[in-house]
């Protein structure tokens, strides 16, 4: 796993294990969300790096909509790279939305996330955050076993 990458997970689970225990606020689950971005860009820029020192691209574009087609590009066809793709959009989204905070300071604190039409897209609570966490961990995994694998290929 990428040291960036890695360490922001470490950041996240110090959240939802110790912080999120204590606190029960939706600033911290907001706080976990971030981390995941923050975990998820790191690993995809890493892949593009390893991707251009074996020449598959010439350039590691800035923007997440052009880093995302990189993505797509160099893993032609890979439903995991999908899947942390929509998740990584998924994420940005609910931190970009209106949202409405319920039951803080209690056990199930939970953050609503509204879509422009003020459609619920998202409900946060402890439990949802502890299963984003596996599946960021599992992406990120993934995305490093490949990009071990593209630094063994040829050009």
């Amino acid at each position: 796993m990428g040291q960036a990458a890695e360490s922001e997970l470490k950041r996240a689970d110090h959240l939802i294990h110790i912080s999120l225990k204590y606190t029960r606020t939706t600033d911290v689950l907001l706080s976990i969300l971030k981390r995941f971005v923050s975990a998820i860009e790191s690993e995809m820029k890493d892949s593009l790096d390893a991707a251009k020192e074996k020449g598959h691209i010439k350039e590691v574009e800035k923007s997440p909509k052009m880093i995302t087609a990189q993505l797509k590009k160099v893993y032609k066809n890979s439903a995991e790279i999908n899947e942390l793709i929509d998740f990584y959009y998924l994420l940005r989204r609910i931190l970009n939305a209106d949202y409405i905070r319920k039951e803080e300071f209690r056990k199930n604190v939970t953050l609503f996330a509204f879509d422009d039409q003020g459609t619920e897209f998202a409900r946060i609570m402890t439990d949802t955050v502890k299963e984003y966490y596996k599946k960021v961990e599992d992406l990120i995994k993934y995305m490093e076993e490949n990009i071990q694998l593209l630094r063994k290929r040829k050009k």
